[in-house]
């Protein structure tokens, strides 16, 4: 068996327990609903682990909805509160998110119904937004039994055969390394752009707008700075969630896990 990450077991294997009873004072009614909902998800026997999977997604979803509604950006702090208290590692939940983002039921239960294809396969799969090509991924792992690492590097190799027109995404990166190097500058560039070039001492965005005489202050201006800011307001949103996952990450380097297909207990 392999190793596994601080408790991914706990959702894996359906045979462990995930605790019911919650400590009410630390949670909101709501949250507290939702770890309820999701324990009997997780511990319903007769319900197959992709689907079981897809439930929590559901129910973590709608929390996290719920959450947003009453303060922007507290969705990821009712994921980490959930998981937290389940003992669910919170990649796990936010997978569970993607697939119900991603795929339509229909989508899902296409997947679903393939005893071959692991709830790993279907996180990956959700990516593909073309149906055709998904199909015909899902057909290869059927047949020929495909792991999820293979799957992946298929996926990536595809997308470099692929010419890239203008406007075209970058591919994937070709490893963890490189990922892990291009989020770092990318990272470093805007820190960088803030605090010297946009708003910093080389040059001040506010200062130089507070000294335009009026007749340049523009609706078209002021669109722009209205975009700047959603556009900034929506990253800092979903930072939480990325730097959660990029622990996670570090996890299972720390655990020595590079092989998702060996998780236990991911048959369907």
């Amino acid at each position: 068996m392999a190793k596994t990450a601080k408790n991914e077991l706990t959702v894996t294997q359906v045979e462990l327990v995930v605790p019911v009873e919650v400590e009410a004072e630390k949670l909101s009614p709501e949250l507290k609903a939702a770890c309820e909902k999701l324990a009997q998800v997780f511990n319903e026997a007769a319900v197959g682990l992709l689907k079981k999977y897809r439930q929590a997604g559901m129910i973590v979803a709608k929390a996290y909805k719920q959450a947003e509604k009453l303060e922007d950006g507290s969705g990821n702090e009712a994921v980490k509160r959930i998981a937290e208290t389940l003992g669910i590692n919170p990649r796990t939940l936010y997978n569970a998110i993607k697939v119900v983002d991603q795929l339509t039921t229909e989508q899902f239960d296409d997947l679903a119904q393939h005893p071959e294809i692991t709830w790993s396969h279907v996180v990956v799969l959700a990516d593909i937004s073309h149906d055709e090509t998904r199909g015909k991924f899902r057909d290869r792992i059927v047949e020929e039994k495909m792991s999820v690492r293979s799957l992946l590097a298929d996926i990536r190799q595809q997308m470099k055969k692929k010419p890239r027109g203008p406007g075209r995404p970058k591919g994937v990166p070709a490893s963890a390394g490189t990922a892990l190097r291009l989020m770092f500058n990318g990272f470093r560039r805007i820190s960088s752009s803030l605090n010297d070039v946009w708003l910093g001492e080389r040059y001040d965005l506010v200062n130089e707008i507070s000294a335009l005489p009026a007749k340049k202050l523009t609706s078209d201006l002021r669109n722009r700075a209205e975009e700047a800011i959603a556009e900034a307001e929506t990253l800092v949103k979903q930072l939480p969630g990325h730097i959660e996952r990029l622990r996670e990450g570090l996890q299972w380097i720390d655990a020595g896990l590079n092989d998702p297909e060996e998780e236990p207990g991911e048959s369907g």
